[in-house]
């Protein structure tokens, strides 16, 4: 018992010994970023920042380069030389994700030799969060770098202070404007002359006449003493306004402002009353005027003329989704079982599930984006040390004190709702003695232990902000309070892959053998959260083990390489708080997660509806009939037009010469008898402008649920390509006409007109109402096949 107890005590000093290290460095580098902070001047940044700086690009653990990094003229882009790229060898500034201080990134950790941390920051970038690692010569310049840098990211995004709201989305068209004129200025005189700007038109989708180009360009060429013949970007900001004018908002103008082209703040009222459903008084519409009206004239007149009207449907007011519910506005003070839980599935993995890396920043990427459960594969490592990674495949390993080192560090920042660790732990005795003293040591009072809490019922999250908890599998019913260990059992890591993708070392009958571990109680104390101990048949609403996620694998159809995802559907079982999705890559059921838990604030929780957490109260999801105390609502969906559509990423026909086809396509996700999904025509030929002018109605039985899904695709023929999307709860949608802002794409949007009102009765027709027909017409099989479709990945 006392060699026992010595080992413990050896194990914990090496344990604390780097923890030590660790905590001592950050100390240090904390209070040199305060003083750097002191002196750094956001003009002094900008201008060293495009002067250059000679930096080492850290390319992995054992690759280092020297470059010169420095920002362009027009402040848009990181640039570097030397480089095999050219002129292609640049950052947007605009596919910034962050800028991450220190040397806490995967290559600095793999590096064998050590750089101060005050030298050395990371450029976080592009869709698949690539890592620019930098060590600089000097921690001044790095500070230069790093307040630069994050100035020009606020900049873009129209974040900087004291900048309104309207001068932001100027800022950002501005800006947007800027980089395509750039673009299109094949010299680099500052001038655009009338063949550059018709291929640029053709690039961004804008189809006009040669006749219309040259007359307006004729229009905008106002300095002609020196460039007669060219516009300069003044010039061609005009330009691109004035062939910008839309008909549709044009005529929507004139009628509540009784054939005028302008709007007095009467008629604004009555415009918002009438067709926005606000109910706002004239101080409010005052205020819409003088944010929103360009024209002085009309600002001192308190008239709202074609451009600010455009402004005020294109700026938050006009969006489709209540701005409200960009933050927290549902009730936080409910059991945590009442709540949708956003959850990641294998979080540590950066691509497939076979061969791809493990990372600790995906920990940080997918706590920025609102999860609050997060997933550790726990195994052996070689060295002594517990590793995280997906077992028996080739992924790579990163260690379990660095994962948690990142997770504590990240956590909290901007949200501070509960995060939860699922552990899958297939450690031995030893190591796992050592994650228990990392999460002890390195989490300290944010750690929860079971029956912390003395309640039957699970705490709330409010209850929990700025805690972190652990979930693990249950200890065996027969474990005794005075044993010091006891066995639990684990099934293999790769038990979600199909069985033709699993590595086989015997039969079938070996392979399925669970294994098992001896556990120290002092990771069992890590446990769950569980409210009642001494029952061991407590409620599952009192136990966060058996509550908290279902963790969804990839469908056995699916090529785990290619990361498809399952389909966040309506949960059936009480119990389960949330589906843990893979957030590697974008798609479609991501894309529907992110926009359950936009509802609340995305902060990772989303209150579920009563009747799925009252014992009173049952439903049949599967069922065509109304849901015990929910109206039914029915909701149209006039789709009236596009602007700037651009073209696909990757198209099926490669890099094609012509303008898109678009349509939309629009999808109700809920229970499946609210499933449907309805399109619609295809225009030819414009990206830039397109109208439809189509209406479509959809009946929801369970609209508290329900989820919109709007998506415009590029119809082609041989198949079609995605542009973009936008998916909101239906919770969260406002009325009248609305524009929605395409994730992802600036200046995309699609304008609409919504209404919603309570169903009663069978008078609505929507897509399901045809299944029920074809049902009737062609059996149940085809109408069975057609609602899995309707409910499948694209």
């Amino acid at each position: 018992m006392a060699e026992a107890v010595e080992i413990q005590g050896a194990q914990r000093v090496v344990a604390l010994k780097s923890l030590k290290i660790w905590r001592e460095n950050k100390k240090k580098r904390d209070a040199k970023c305060a003083e750097n902070h002191k002196f750094a001047n956001v003009g002094e940044s900008i201008a060293l920042m495009q002067n250059g700086s000679d930096f080492i690009k850290l390319r992995n653990a054992s690759k280092k380069y020297p470059r010169t990094y420095f920002i362009d003229s027009a402040l848009l882009n990181i640039c570097w030389t030397p480089s095999k790229k050219g002129d292609r060898a640049r950052i947007p500034i605009s596919a910034i994700k962050e800028v991450r201080e220190g040397n806490m990134s995967d290559a600095f950790s793999q590096c064998n030799e050590v750089f101060p941390e005050d030298r050395c920051f990371s450029i976080i970038h592009g869709d698949s969060f690539v890592a620019l690692d930098i060590i600089s010569l000097s921690r001044e310049e790095s500070m230069h770098w790093l307040i630069g840098l994050r100035y020009l990211m606020a900049k873009h995004l129209g974040l900087c202070p004291g900048v309104d709201e309207h001068m932001q989305r100027q800022m950002a068209r501005d800006q947007w404007l800027r980089e395509i004129f750039t673009t299109a200025d094949k010299s680099g005189d500052g001038f655009l002359s009338i063949e550059e700007v018709f291929s640029l038109m053709h690039r961004i989708n804008v189809k006009i006449s040669n006749k219309k180009l040259r007359e307006t360009f004729k229009a905008a060429d106002t300095n002609t003493e020196d460039s007669e013949g060219l516009l300069d970007f003044q010039e061609f900001a005009a330009f691109y306004k004035s062939i910008s004018t839309r008909p549709e908002l044009y005529m929507l103008l004139i009628k509540y402002g009784n054939g005028k082209e302008s709007l007095t703040v009467d008629e604004l009222v009555a415009f918002l009353k009438t067709e926005q459903g606000l109910e706002e008084d004239k101080d409010y519409c005052k205020s819409v005027i003088e944010k929103h009206e360009p024209a002085e004239d009309n600002r001192v007149n308190e008239v709202l003329g074609i451009d600010g009207f455009t402004n005020f449907l294109l700026s938050a007011d006009g969006e489709l989704f209540n701005p409200k519910h960009y933050t927290v506005n549902q009730d936080m003070a409910k059991p945590l079982s009442h709540y949708f839980v956003a959850s990641s599935h294998n979080t540590y993995l950066l691509g497939d599930q076979l061969t791809s890396t493990s990372s600790m920043d995906m920990y940080v990427r997918v706590l920025q984006s609102g999860c609050r459960c997060l997933e550790l594969d726990c195994w052996d490592g070689k060295d002594g040390e517990p590793v995280v990674y997906h077992g028996y495949t080739l992924t790579s390993k990163v260690k379990f004190r660095y994962v948690i080192l990142n997770i504590n560090d990240f956590a909290f920042i901007g949200n501070r709702y509960p995060v939860i660790l699922s552990i899958e732990n297939h450690c031995g005795v030893q190591q796992q003695k050592f994650m228990a003293i990392y999460m002890k040591e390195i989490f300290k009072d944010k750690l929860i232990y079971a029956n912390e809490y003395g309640e039957k019922d699970l705490p709330s999250p409010q209850a929990l902000m700025g805690k972190i908890l652990i979930k693990t599998k249950k200890l065996p019913k027969s474990l005794s309070e005075d044993l010091d260990e006891g066995e639990v059992t684990e099934e293999d890591s790769a038990d979600e892959l199909d069985d033709c993708f699993k590595f086989k070392s015997g039969d079938n009958e070996t392979e399925q053998k669970m294994k098992e571990r001896k556990c120290r109680k002092t990771l069992a104390s890590l446990n769950r959260l569980r409210m009642n101990k001494e029952d061991d048949e407590s409620d599952a609403r009192g136990d966060l083990s058996s509550a908290i996620v279902s963790s969804v694998a990839d469908d056995e159809n699916s090529e785990l390489t290619g990361k498809k995802k399952q389909n966040p559907k309506v949960i059936n079982d009480m119990d389960e708080m949330g589906f843990a999705l893979n957030y590697q890559s974008d798609g479609r059921m991501l894309q529907i997660n992110k926009g359950r838990f936009k509802t609340n604030g995305n902060c990772g929780y989303v209150l579920k509806p009563d009747i799925m957490v009252r014992d009173d109260l049952r439903f049949d999801p599967m069922s065509r009939k109304e849901v015990a105390t929910v109206t039914p609502k029915t909701l149209k969906i006039r789709v009236i037009s596009g602007q700037q559509l651009p073209k696909p990423k990757d198209s099926i026909l490669g890099d094609r010469g012509e303008i898109i086809d678009p349509y939309v396509e629009i999808e109700i996700i809920g229970i499946p008898a609210d499933n449907a999904k309805h399109r619609t025509k295809t225009i030819e030929d414009n990206g830039f402008n397109p109208v439809w002018e189509e209406t479509m109605t959809f009946l929801l039985r369970f609209p508290d649920i329900a989820l919109v899904r709007f998506v415009v695709w590029d119809e082609d023929p041989i198949g079609r390509d995605f542009i973009g999307q936008y998916t909101l709860s239906f919770t969260s949608i406002m009325q009248g006409y609305r524009h929605i802002h395409l994730e992802g794409l600036d200046q995309a949007t699609v304008f609409v007109h919504i209404s919603i009102s309570d169903h009663h009765g069978d008078k609505a027709i929507d897509i399901s109402d045809n299944l029920i027909k074809e049902k009737q017409q062609s059996g149940g099989v085809k109408f069975k096949k057609r609602l899995m479709r309707n409910n499948s990945i694209m």
